[in-house]
């Protein structure tokens, strides 16, 4: 299953402006495969806890979305799971809840990153809320609006943060089933985390692994069953229907000194 043509089109669109106005090309093309939920990429100090190791995670996030160095502030924000009693009640549809949990939340030039403190029992969430917020403010420090205005902005920021490596966190965080227990009482949840589903960003992360020229068999020994299978589809896909505007695509060079900073 891929997606539909007009979406793989405006994905195209929005890739290209993610490279020459929002993201640092030689960063984007830099990586070697995507960013895997692995110690390789992420090596933290292991007698961290809290804050600092939230910290500590960041510190790799810069360093990989090539904003090392950058002054950003990290802050906690107040747990949001819903409780048993909203869990059985009914959930709001996925087409029609806003996207949830942190990330960039400043105004203006600030550098300001969110996160629920529960995130650091969970590292891969953690570098996906972390990851985004960066993509989040790098887009919306962009010279140029994305394709289609304003109104796809937060599906660009998206883009962008599959594009800065981070795709296999953004594919396996788009959707996550949790139970609540309380009591006598047990129920079943989602959370949904970004603004596209997890086909999108998936075909999303195949389009990121046709420029890099990466083979995915890591990337996918990492993705939940859905997203694994997803990739395979899409990158036969862009292979068939779609190589030459890939091959563009990863010409792409930014213009001028761009919106994002070096240091």
């Amino acid at each position: 299953m891929v997606p539909d043509d007009d979406f793989v089109d405006w994905l195209f669109s929005a890739a290209a402006w993610a490279l020459n106005d929002a993201l640092d090309p030689s960063v984007v093309l830099g990586h070697e495969r995507p960013l895997l939920p692995v110690f390789e990429d992420f090596p933290v100090d292991g007698d961290l806890q809290g804050h600092d190791l939230a910290l500590d995670y960041l510190s790799f996030v810069e360093a990989h979305s090539g904003t090392d160095g950058w002054e950003w502030a990290l802050e906690l924000v107040p747990d949001t799971q819903p409780s048993v009693a909203d869990a059985l009640a009914g959930m709001a549809h996925h087409m029609t809840s806003a996207p949830q949990g942190g990330g960039y939340e400043g105004g203006g030039d600030e550098l300001l990153l969110v996160y629920d403190p529960t995130s650091v029992a969970s590292p891969a969430r953690l570098v996906a809320v972390l990851s985004r917020g960066v993509a989040h403010w790098m887009c919306a420090h962009a010279e140029s609006e994305p394709p289609d205005g304003e109104e796809a902005f937060d599906l660009a920021v998206d883009v962008a943060w599959v594009l800065n490596g981070f795709g296999v966190f953004a594919s396996n965080t788009a959707f996550e089933s949790y139970a609540h227990e309380s009591g006598m009482m047990v129920g079943w949840g989602y959370r949904r985390f970004g603004a596209l589903g997890q086909l999108e960003l998936s075909y999303a992360l195949g389009l990121f692994c046709e420029l890099i020229e990466s083979d995915d068999r890591e990337a996918r020994a990492h993705l939940s069953d859905n997203p694994r299978a997803w990739l395979r589809e899409a990158r036969k896909d862009l292979r068939t229907r779609h190589a030459e505007r890939v091959t563009r695509l990863r010409s792409a060079r930014l213009a001028g000194d761009g919106p994002y900073r070096t240091g």
